[in-house]
């Protein structure tokens, strides 16, 4: 890299002398360096460089940097098909708060950024809950690493999440008609959660499930997501 190095606009000796020298230090510790002037040297400069026989420095009309001369890193890309959660994780791999999303053709179609991802966290909960509404249950399963145990040919989902704390009421005191409902490993409180509607449930501390909820989940339609959280 080539550094221009200037004195004040309108120079005087001290401005081209100093460009001179500090040049000159640059070059003798390696760097590639070049004296420049910002305007027309005056008459007592012009004797100076004469009389010690240097060059007059070259005059630099614009100090702005020119696209070709920007070092420009790849874009780190994304598929259009990805989750936000590999989003994330592509961001923190290639240290870019910033990703290029990418079509089937892989053709460049928008940006996303960090700020986009947190913004989902702030804004109207009516825009996750329509996002959740179209999410397919192969990305949620990727996002939890989890295991797909039933998914019906039609989902009903509104979007909204439920999360079942443990309690002897188990599913009694909620409404969870069409929602996406995390629950533990209690096959009672499961059972209750598919007949009153849930659209989904997502399990965890649950290695396996009961006979009798995955029939129920088939009669109701509710598919089930085994998490791997």
């Amino acid at each position: 890299m080539t550094i221009y190095i200037t004195g004040h606009k309108n120079p005087d000796s001290d401005s081209i002398v100093a460009s001179i020298a500090y040049a000159y230090l640059k070059n003798e510790l390696g760097e590639e360096a070049i004296p420049c002037r910002l305007g027309s040297i005056s008459q007592e400069t012009e004797y100076l460089l004469n009389r010690f026989d240097f060059p007059t420095p070259q005059l630099l009309e614009d100090a702005r940097c020119t696209l070709g001369e920007i070092e420009l890193l790849p874009a780190t890309q994304i598929s259009q098909d990805d989750t936000l959660f590999e989003a994330l994780q592509t961001m923190k791999q290639a240290k870019q708060p910033f990703l290029a999303v990418h079509d089937q053709n892989h053709k460049i179609i928008g940006m996303i950024t960090r700020n986009d991802i947190a913004n989902l966290g702030v804004e109207d909960t009516a825009y996750g809950i329509e996002m959740l509404q179209h999410t397919k249950p192969s990305d949620l399963v990727k996002t939890l690493n989890g295991k797909e145990i039933y998914i019906p040919e039609h989902l009903h989902l509104n979007g909204k999440v439920s999360i079942v704390a443990l309690s002897s009421h188990r599913a009694l005191r909620y409404q969870v008609q069409e929602r996406m409902v995390i629950v533990s490993d209690d096959p009672i409180a499961q059972k209750e959660l598919i007949e009153k509607g849930a659209g989904m449930l997502i399990l965890v501390w649950c290695d396996s499930i009961e006979k009798d909820v995955l029939e129920a989940a088939k009669q109701h339609e509710c598919a089930i997501i085994l998490s791997g959280h």
